[in-house]
């Protein structure tokens, strides 16, 4: 018989674990009402996520190491319910879109989510070795592998947690900006090693394909021959060849403007977001301008549109689609031209130092002239023009 103390505190962890879920769920579009401005959300959360994952590898132990002690289990759940999972619930909803970006809220709150539901899966296991009515005898192997899979879930949801909450805004945005960068690198050099010709193959393929499939099965339905003449005529161009150049025409086109996307974004990430951003947000008592989070909400969004672009880019280009590729291709482009300006030098300095605000260095406080353009300035300026100088012209 199962003991009625860890029954009545199971009872209160499903409870609570489907209370926050919900909570989460309902979360409003700009999320809760930000903290106060001298406390900042991420040191909680990164030791609640520290926290139950400790508290998560002694639960594991107790479960699958005989006797089963009810009363040890029942210790670890009422610290969870007691301080851990309101703690990480309060963390998850102060990191609201208005103070962290809504990219960051968005993250935090996905992994909270993630957190609870596998957590709720280790509770289950509890309460079903809890009702074995073995508690001196090994559990089985499937509960134990049960067990051990449900427990490392948790360990990679907790050490995704710290290492947001560690990293903040920061890092994060640095983070999904490379992620980005790399899914569009892979796009660009898929495009890149595509071959025209390869598509001519397939054809000509499905045509013998045809023949060997019983198209022409009778000897009444073979082809005819071509007459002698035509025969011993040797064909004076190659038709087919021309869709094969088109095409080939049309990729060069297409990568000369994808080629300077990934080095143009590789500018912005090195000479804007991991130079300019402060190494780690987790302390900082000081909530970022709205402005700042909107500028980094937009850059995260566009570099994730013009990933979207150049693999649409791909599709047009397999399916011959001339005019759709190009234009997609200058779409992709004007993406990060927009990224380029928002964060670029010159005219655009404002802009750039609207990141955040230890990127305010162009103005001299009480005044309106700028201090000297910096080297990262000059960088992002001339990436700015070299992708701007690359033409739209349809082959």
């Amino acid at each position: 018989m199962a003991d009625t103390k860890l029954i009545t505190t199971l009872d209160t962890t499903f409870n609570l674990l489907d209370q926050f879920a919900s909570s989460l769920n309902s979360l409003p579009p700009d999320g809760t009402t930000p903290p106060p401005a001298s406390l900042s959300p991420l040191p909680l959360l990164s030791t609640c996520a520290a926290t139950l994952r400790a508290q998560t590898t002694k639960l594991s132990l107790l479960i699958i190491t005989p006797p089963f002690t009810p009363t040890a289990i029942s210790g670890i759940l009422s610290s969870l319910n007691d301080a851990i999972l309101p703690s990480l619930l309060t963390a998850a909803l102060l990191l609201t879109p208005s103070t962290f970006t809504k990219a960051y809220s968005c993250e935090t709150v996905s992994l909270t989510k993630a957190t609870l539901r596998d957590l709720r899966d280790l509770a289950h296991l509890v309460e079903a070795r809890s009702k074995d009515g073995q508690p001196k005898a090994d559990p089985t192997s499937q509960l134990k592998n049960d067990v051990t899979a449900a427990t490392g879930k948790i360990w990679d949801d907790c050490d995704e947690l710290k290492k947001l909450a560690d990293d903040g805004i920061a890092g994060f945005v640095v983070k999904k900006a490379e992620q980005y960068l790399d899914l569009i690198k892979d796009a660009v050099k898929e495009i890149e090693e595509w071959d025209p010709e390869d598509d001519d193959d397939d054809d000509d393929d499905d045509d013998d394909n045809d023949e060997e499939h019983g198209f022409f099965i009778d000897e009444q339905d073979t082809p005819p021959s071509l007459p002698k003449d035509l025969q011993e005529t040797p064909p004076t161009s190659n038709p087919s060849s021309q869709p094969t150049q088109d095409l080939n025409n049309l990729k060069s086109a297409v990568l000369k403007i994808l080629t300077r996307i990934p080095q143009s974004l590789h500018v912005v990430i090195a000479q804007r977001l991991k130079k300019g951003l402060p190494l780690s947000s987790s302390s900082s008592a000081n909530p970022v301008n709205p402005k700042h989070l909107l500028i980094l909400d937009t850059l995260l969004s566009r570099i994730s549109q013009t990933s979207t672009c150049i693999d649409d880019v791909a599709e047009r280009l397999y399916t011959h689609d001339a005019l759709g590729a190009m234009l997609t291709a200058e779409k992709a482009r004007a993406y990060v031209v927009e990224i380029m300006e928002s964060v670029g030098a010159g005219t655009s300095s404002r802009h750039a130092h609207r990141l955040v605000m230890q990127m305010e260095r162009g103005l001299k406080k009480g005044g309106g002239r700028r201090v000297e353009e910096t080297k990262e300035d000059r960088y992002i300026e001339r990436a700015l023009e070299w992708i701007k100088s690359v033409g739209t012209t349809i082959p």
